[in-house]
């Protein structure tokens, strides 16, 4: 390959330093430059949003990482509770990945619709996103969140490109890497592993006290972001141009 392009250090570390291969170029997500698609919220909106509003994105791929621990659907429903009833905060559950052929096995909605059976609206303050919307649109949604904890990668730079203080659970480098990059540490990544209602509740109270920092940090750093994402299709633009040229 001429070209690699990865969107964060880890990986680029990995590829270069490790395996020592020199066509390596670090970008972002292109991901982070998505232009949110305004939607209609009232039909899914949580009541009681005055103290704010935390979206939640599980995923069923988080099974796959905690073989032999405590059931995830009765420890994200108790966190829930938790969030609810002592931060006095509603939330917005947000399926990111939707099965198109009606399977369940990779599917958010259906997984999370396991947890809204636990937990009930309760009193309407907990209810969940409709499945339907397009990526721009669930942008537009999750940057209307005050707070934001997800399981899929591009949920969380949803989250993150909106300047919306945000958990990543970590079920393999992405989120390490991008939290690295963006922050410069990993204060904000929960692993799947220690995922826990306990665990959730602790990187929760984590984030609300820095939240005014978070948010400041995330705003000056996504011209960087850009920068990086431009440089990455201004080196993509040159190959292509010198294959043509060479073809020719």
């Amino acid at each position: 390959m001429r070209l690699i392009a990865v969107r964060e250090s880890v990986s680029e570390f990995y590829l270069g330093d490790t395996l020592g291969l020199k066509n390596v170029l670090r970008m972002v997500d292109p991901a982070f430059t998505l232009v949110p698609e305004k939607t209609d919220l009232r039909p899914f909106w949580p009541d009681k949003t005055d103290s704010g509003l935390l979206g939640l994105n599980i995923s069923p791929l988080l099974e796959r990482y905690r073989k032999g621990q405590d059931d995830l659907i009765y420890e994200i429903a108790h966190f829930i509770k938790f969030v609810v009833n002592t931060l006095d905060l509603s939330i917005l559950l947000v399926p990111h990945v939707i099965e198109s052929d009606g399977s369940t096995r990779n599917d958010d909605a259906a997984y999370m619709q396991a947890v809204l059976q636990q937990t009930g609206t309760m009193h309407g303050r907990v209810k969940m996103m409709d499945p339907r919307l397009n990526a721009a649109q669930i942008k537009y949604v999750v940057g209307h969140c005050r707070y934001f904890i997800g399981a899929r990668t591009h949920s969380t730079i949803a989250a993150l490109s909106s300047g919306v203080p945000t958990i990543s659970i970590a079920y393999s480098i992405k989120a390490k890497g991008i939290n690295k990059d963006l922050f410069g540490h990993l204060d904000y990544v929960l692993e799947t592993p220690q995922l826990s209602a306990a665990s959730l509740q602790d990187r929760m109270k984590l984030m609300i006290a820095g939240e005014s920092s978070i948010k400041s940090h995330l705003e000056r750093k996504m011209g960087t972001v850009h920068r990086q994402i431009e440089t990455g299709v201004h080196r993509l633009k040159e190959m292509i141009h010198s294959t043509e040229s060479a073809e020719n």
